[in-house]
């Protein structure tokens, strides 16, 4: 059981789209998990997606441009995600700096993979 099987055809078409998204602005070794009240089912029709995507060092990106391509690729579906990034070699600095991040790590639902999603969705 991946969790994946847990989301809805909508809720996995919207954050199909996130993931492609990311993944096309930060490249395939990126690493990106849905973490918070969606991967714990605990949440309400208009909570956001919370993303955390592990990156490999030396990744020059414009956080600012990767975040409003998620939010436009996300638009067709009405959702919205809260996106955070770290280096994956930091991961074990930060785990006690980010309040965030030990529950983030604990829910993680890996959704990395965009086929997994659209298989997800194609009851939509």
């Amino acid at each position: 059981m991946t969790g994946l099987d847990l989301l809805e055809p909508e809720e996995a078409a919207a954050l199909a789209a996130a993931v492609e998204s990311l993944r096309a602005d930060l490249g395939d070794d990126v690493r990106i998990g849905l973490f918070g009240s969606r991967a714990r089912r605990d949440h309400r029709p208009e909570s956001d997606f919370d993303l955390l995507c592990l990156m490999p060092d030396g990744l020059a990106v414009d956080f600012e441009v990767v975040d409003n391509n998620v939010v436009s690729a996300m638009a067709e579906y009405g959702g919205a995600a809260n996106v955070q990034y770290l280096q994956e070699s930091r991961l074990e600095d930060l785990y006690f700096e980010h309040a965030y991040l030990p529950n983030a790590l604990r829910e993680w639902i890996d959704v990395t993979d965009p086929c997994l999603l659209v298989l997800a969705a194609s009851e939509v």
